[in-house]
């Protein structure tokens, strides 16, 4: 269990442009989480399979517009979920194998345009065998947008929005201890209105994308 109190400036780029001066500015942020861990304990002679579960959600008693109307309320919030386990393990006494990622989260549709996320993952270490530390993963996101803006357009004569998703393949190769190097392809596919309200599906897909280098301290 764990809580937090976060300034919940409204223009934060403007208050501090280095990112090194916190400015408690405007309504605060308040949130909380609660987790639970399971099989934590690594072993050197059993196959584990850790994992975690949370839940969260924050909140904010500041003043917020409809994004549809205009009128002004009070309060915002947001929940969440967050999973990841192992699922399965060649061998006791390492990291090899597959882990599985969740996440969700939600706030009112009547503020938000983006009220609603998932996301959905799968990772491999150790893949090809003698390579252990590499990893191979695969992911999807998928962003909704509110219902109550897709009608307020749809009243006015304009044309709604559609769901966004996204999916990735992933490659890391740790080079060093401290530097990782990633080759990626992804596909984003985003609903574009067309001129008989049908939504067609604009995607872009990028094989081949650059080598992308990360480092870890």
């Amino acid at each position: 269990m764990k809580s937090a109190i976060f300034s919940g400036n409204r223009n934060p780029l403007h208050d501090d442009v280095s990112g090194i001066h916190l400015k408690f500015k405007d309504s605060p942020v308040i949130a909380s989480e609660a987790g639970v861990l399971v099989n934590p304990s690594p072993s050197l002679t059993a196959k584990t399979y850790p994992g975690s579960y949370e839940f969260g959600a924050t909140f904010n008693p500041g003043e917020f517009s409809n994004i549809a109307t205009g009128q002004r309320s009070r309060t915002n919030y947001l929940i969440y979920f967050m999973a990841n386990q192992r699922i399965y393990r060649p061998q006791a006494g390492n990291d090899r194998g597959i882990d599985l990622n969740f996440a969700f989260d939600w706030t009112p549709d009547d503020i938000t345009k983006n009220f609603s996320q998932i996301t959905a993952g799968v990772r491999y270490q150790g893949l090809i065998p003698h390579r252990q530390r590499d990893t191979l993963a695969i992911g999807l996101v998928c962003s909704r947008t509110s219902g109550v803006l897709n009608h307020a357009l749809s009243e006015a004569g304009s044309l709604p929005f559609g769901t966004e998703k996204a999916f990735e393949v992933d490659y890391t190769v740790p080079v060093t201890r401290f530097l990782n190097s990633n080759r990626y392809s992804n596909v984003t596919s985003t609903p574009v209105p067309i001129r008989n309200h049908a939504m067609r599906p604009s995607r872009v897909f990028a094989p081949c994308s650059p080598y992308r280098q990360t480092a870890a301290f």
